[in-house]
């Protein structure tokens, strides 16, 4: 079995409901042995220095 870190890469719409609970989810999935997640919850208020499509498309396409 691979030691490589899966990556998982979570987007949603940024509902004020929906914001604590996709942080929960995504620290407990880092808390997994063997998964790096990240989401977009961390730019709800500032977007990314990149822009918002280059952002999303290098997350999207980084390698597991």
């Amino acid at each position: 079995m691979s030691s490589a870190k899966k990556r998982v890469f979570i987007s949603y719409a940024h509902d004020d409901k929906l914001k604590v609970e996709v942080g929960k989810l995504v620290a407990w999935l880092n808390k997994q042995e063997g998964i790096e997640a990240t989401s977009d919850h961390l730019h709800s208020k500032t977007p990314p220095k990149e822009g918002w499509q280059t952002w999303m498309l290098r997350n999207m396409s980084q390698p597991s």
